[in-house]
């Protein structure tokens, strides 16, 4: 095959449309950027426009690539990987950080989806073969489930820096004891939110899984230094609406993770390399579907 016969389609994808920019292996652009949507009509469209070059300039392969945009990309790459065409194709995902290396390196500008386009292409031709994998829509939806898990984790964090400041002005005595923030010592704050409350509290004890000698020793801090806490309503709230969210929080996380896990154990999502993570002293099936989903889809293997 004559490297000369080869051509090189660049495409920018963008929510709703792409941008389709043709050159020649020696560098050549063919007419200008072609503006598609993304509809079944607007791929179809693309797929001719690209099999008309192919007839004018019976080139004898057509390389085709796109960078990954969040998942916009999907009907483009599973719409011209399953086109018929006349000749030798290939769909290829870039790597965005080569793709955005290459184009400082060479000085190219990317104001508009058109001149994207042309540096995708230009990519195209100087890295013969490289590209990333592609995701099943099977682990696409997975990925995208554990991340909106992990989400959640970086809510928790937020709400409990919230929490721990409102906590240093009303009742500081309790900071001591919020590492990793206790369940227990939630229940307790979402009962009792202020000093005042839960020096007075003859149901503290009470809190499930609450070590005893700790809330005792709350209580007497409580009692101890009441007198010169704030102890007006909306810190009382703010308490109280934090550490009822935070309890919230957690549940829902548990009931994902555990999901998580059930679910690819269940439907031997990534059997092998799932199992092979489980043999991993300590390691439960939640965080193995997190380093399956995030290391290993794609036909990824490390080790």
């Amino acid at each position: 095959m004559e490297e000369k016969r080869v051509l090189y389609c660049g495409i920018d994808v963008s929510k709703g449309r792409a941008d389709a920019a043709v050159m020649t292996a020696g560098g050549r652009r063919l007419e200008n950027p072609r503006l598609f949507m993304d509809t079944p009509e607007g791929r179809g469209a693309m797929a001719e426009w690209l099999k008309g070059w192919l007839k004018r300039t019976a080139a004898t392969r057509l390389e085709i690539g796109l960078e990954p945009t969040g998942g916009y990309e999907v009907h483009w790459v599973r719409s011209l990987r399953g086109e018929r065409w006349p000749t030798e194709v290939e769909v290829r995902l870039l790597p965005t950080t080569a793709v955005g290396a290459h184009r400082k390196a060479t000085g190219q500008r990317t104001g508009t989806d058109a001149t994207s386009a042309w540096s995708l292409a230009e990519f195209l031709r100087a890295f013969p073969g490289l590209q990333i994998p592609g995701l099943t829509p099977e682990e696409r939806s997975l990925r995208s489930w554990v991340r909106r898990t992990e989400g959640l984790r970086k809510q928790e964090r937020a709400l409990s820096n919230e929490l721990q400041q409102v906590l240093y002005e009303t009742m500081p005595f309790v900071l001591p004891y919020f590492r990793d923030c206790p369940q227990w010592l939630l229940r307790l704050l979402a009962e009792y939110p202020t000093a005042a409350k839960l020096a007075r509290a003859r149901g503290a004890g009470a809190i499930p899984r609450a070590p005893r000698e700790k809330v005792e020793a709350l209580q007497h801090c409580a009692r101890v230094q009441q007198a010169a806490l704030p102890a007006d309503g909306i810190s009382a709230r703010n308490v109280q609406e934090l550490a009822e969210d935070l309890l919230s929080l957690h549940r829902r996380m548990d009931q994902q993770c555990r999901a998580i896990g059930e679910f690819v154990q269940e439907q031997q999502i990534g059997a092998e390399v799932v199992r092979w993570l489980l043999s991993v002293p300590r390691l439960g099936a939640y965080t193995a579907a997190v380093l399956y989903a995030e290391l290993f889809t794609g036909g990824r293997r490390y080790g």
